[in-house]
C-alpha cells in the first residue's frame, strides 16, 4: 500500500496485493509524532479512513481486507 501512496507500484506489486486482498496500515514514516504517535502503525482514525478510501479508489472492485 505503502509503495502505491509513495511511489508507483510495479505490474507485479499491485498483482500481489490484489492476490492477499490485505491492506496494513503501516507507514515507512512516523506520521503524527507530534500527537503521541510512536510506532509505524497508522493510529489516526481519519488518516486510516483516507487510506482505506485511496486504496479501494485503486484497486477497484476489490474488497480488501484491512488490518
Amino acid at each position: 500500500m505503502i509503495l502505491i501512496i509513495r511511489e508507483r507500484a510495479t505490474l507485479e506489486q499491485v498483482e500481489e496485493m490484489l492476490q492477499t486482498l490485505r491492506v496494513a496500515y503501516e507507514s515507512i514514516i512516523n506520521i503524527r509524532l507530534s500527537q503521541n504517535n510512536r510506532s509505524m502503525i497508522i493510529q489516526d482514525t481519519t488518516i486510516r479512513e483516507r487510506v482505506t478510501q485511496i486504496t479501494k479508489s485503486l484497486i477497484g472492485g476489490y474488497e480488501p481486507e484491512f488490518r
